[in-house]
């Protein structure tokens, strides 16, 4: 008979080892300027929570800023005397360490608001006071706020931002918008240059998104852009100018000649029969356009009309090249003839028009045959070619 092995009827024996203790390699360091590169500002609070929000987190520290995870006390008792806590050691170098990661993250305004916290839940306390408050009057403003805002000179983009903005302070405040207010709080502040894109969106019958609406401002804007570059390019003017000794300045189009025969004073206009073409023309870029350039049928000199905007005659402040200065420089035309009066007479029997100025040709050549040369006068010249040369 065998007797029973008294170590084989004893329980079994389970060996616990205990939790490791808390080192220096527990401690979570967080690098602000590569990890939080969006620095607090009075206009960015909601960004930059949510951004500090999701490292916390992610590296379980959340506790220490909303208080779930407490101080331990300084003390503890090891048989039955007190010795320090290792654990109130390692819960205070990480509280300073998201204290200085807090403040690193913060732009230099906003610093002296926290700089005197003592631990990390007393500075995110502070900041939550000042961009957080769920006052009444903290909500009354943000929305007085949000319904005077207009885009201005600003881009749709930058617009739409300081529209996301405010109402992400709203909704941290818990007073969110809906999609459809915040689309009518967007719309009434485009301007006039979107009137159309707002009225078909306030038609629609399925509401739209802001993510939606964001898309369709900013395509909008860009068609606008193409369509201010279009109607931008403006087309080259010519005018011309003859000076003769004895019969005054001509600085009026070839077409307002024919229908003005006088000057004014009272003389005979050169350039009814066809004016010359000397060659010195010159360029201007930023001439004014004349408000006597060439056009068909009766042009008329509009002397009666004064703009609004430069006080000038001759144009209204919606052709004033001061508000719209021309894109394209302009071609002018003057020459100056201190020489007798050129006169072209026009005779429908004639072939050939004589100059005797070689600068009216642009192509010449030397001749030296018998013919004779008749003008319309009646009076005529044999020159030969032996005797001259003509061109």
């Amino acid at each position: 008979m065998e007797k029973e092995n008294p170590a084989n009827n004893s329980p079994p024996h389970i060996a616990s080892t205990p939790p490791p203790q808390n080192t220096s390699t527990d401690l979570i360091s967080i690098n602000a300027t590569a990890q939080l590169p969006l620095k607090l500002t009075h206009l960015n609070y909601p960004s930059w929570r949510a951004q500090f929000n999701a490292l916390l987190f992610g590296y379980d520290l959340m506790g220490f800023v909303d208080g779930s995870k407490s101080c331990p006390p300084s003390t503890i008792m090891n048989d039955g005397k007190p010795t320090p806590n290792p654990d109130f050691a390692l819960w205070v170098r990480q509280d300073q360490l998201l204290l200085h990661a807090i403040i690193a993250s913060t732009s230099e305004n906003i610093m002296s608001f926290i700089a005197s916290a003592k631990t990390s839940r007393e500075a995110w306390q502070k900041l939550a006071h000042l961009y957080a408050n769920k006052s009444r009057s903290r909500v009354m403003s943000l929305k007085d706020r949000l319904s005077s805002l207009s885009r201005g000179t600003k881009s749709v983009s930058e617009y739409l931002q300081l529209i996301k903005t405010t109402a992400d302070e709203l909704a941290i405040v818990d007073s969110p918008l809906d999609d459809i207010d915040l689309v009518i709080y967007t719309l009434n502040g485009l301007g006039p240059e979107f009137k159309e894109i707002s009225a078909a969106m306030k038609a629609r019958e399925n509401p739209i998104t802001f993510e939606e609406l964001y898309d369709k401002l900013i395509d909008y804007e860009n068609f606008l852009k193409k369509e201010e570059m279009s109607h931008d390019a403006t087309v080259l003017t010519a005018n011309f100018t003859r000076r003769s000794n004895g019969q005054g300045t001509n600085s009026l189009g070839r077409n307002y000649n024919r229908q003005n025969p006088r000057s004014n004073n009272g003389q005979r206009n050169n350039n009814q029969h066809g004016p010359s073409r000397p060659p010195n023309f010159y360029r201007k870029a930023e001439s004014p356009p004349s408000h006597t350039t060439r056009r068909r049928g009766t042009d008329q000199l509009s002397t009666n009309v004064t703009c609004q905007y430069c006080d000038r005659p001759g144009h209204t402040a919606k052709k004033c090249y001061k508000l719209h200065p021309p894109s394209e420089p302009m071609v002018n035309f003057t020459s100056s003839n201190r020489l007798a009066a050129q006169d072209w007479l026009m005779d429908s029997a004639a072939t050939h028009h004589v100059t005797n100025n070689m600068q009216n040709l642009s192509l010449h050549s030397e001749y030296h045959g018998p013919d004779e040369i008749v003008v319309g006068d009646g009076s005529g010249s044999e020159l030969g070619g032996a005797s001259h040369a003509r061109s």
